[in-house]
C-alpha cells in the first residue's frame, strides 16, 4: 500500500502531503538499504550463500528475517528447506546470461547435496532484474537429478548447464 501511494497517490484516500510522501519514501529506502546490507553479510561457503539456522523462526533476528523473507518470498523454515544463493562464478564475477553466458555447476559424488528419506534438492534460476523465474525456450524453471532424461557421470557426478539457449552437448534434464 506504501508503494502504491508514492506512485499513485490518488489511489488515497486523502490528498498526500509531499513532506509526508518523502518521509515514506525515505523510509522504504532506508529500510531496503538495511536489507541489502544483511544479505551481504550471509556465510557463504564454496560461494553459495548459506542460510542462517534460525531463519523463518520467532526471534529477535527481526531484520535479517525481513531481509530473508523479501528475498525468499513464502520461503520456508530452515527445518523444513534450506534455499542456498548464489550470485557468483568460480571467479567471483556476477553471474549474468545474457550474450550468450554459459555456465556449469558440477558436483562430485561426494559433493552432491545430502538428502534425508523423501527428500530432493532442485536448481532454480532467478532474472535479477524482475525476481521472476527466467524464461527459455524449453519452459524449464527448476531441475534435480530426478527428473526423467537426467544424466549423472559414471563417477556418479553431476552437470548441470545454465544458458540461455539449449546446448547440444548437454542433456535436455540436465
Amino acid at each position: 500500500w506504501l508503494h502504491a501511494l508514492l506512485q499513485a497517490p490518488e489511489l488515497a484516500h486523502e490528498p498526500a502531503d509531499e513532506a509526508l510522501r518523502q518521509a515514506v519514501q525515505d523510509g522504504v529506502t532506508d529500510a531496503q538499504d538495511l536489507m541489502d546490507a544483511v544479505l551481504t553479510t550471509w556465510p557463504r561457503r564454496n560461494g553459495w550463500m548459506v542460510p542462517k539456522p534460525y531463519l523463518g523462526l520467532p526471534g529477535p533476528h527481526v531484520l535479517e528475517a525481513a531481509a530473508f523473507q523479501l528475498f525468499q518470498i513464502g520461503s520456508n523454515d530452515i527445518a523444513e528447506s534450506a534455499y542456498f544463493f548464489n550470485d557468483t562464478d568460480s571467479t567471483g564475477q556476477v553471474l549474468d546470461g545474457s550474450d550468450g553466458a554459459r555456465y556449469e555447476l558440477a558436483f562430485s559424488r561426494d559433493e552432491l547435496p545430502e538428502l534425508e528419506a523423501g527428500g530432493y534438492w532442485s536448481l532454480t534460476m532467478y532474472d535479477a532484474a524482475t525476481n521472476l523465474l527466467v524464461a527459455n525456450p524449453i519452459h524449464r524453471y527448476a531441475t534435480r537429478t530426478t527428473r526423467p532424461g537426467f544424466v549423472t557421470g559414471p563417477d556418479g557426478s553431476v552437470t548441470i548447464t545454465l544458458s540461455s539457449e539449449l546446448p547440444t552437448d548437454t542433456p535436455e534434464a540436465n
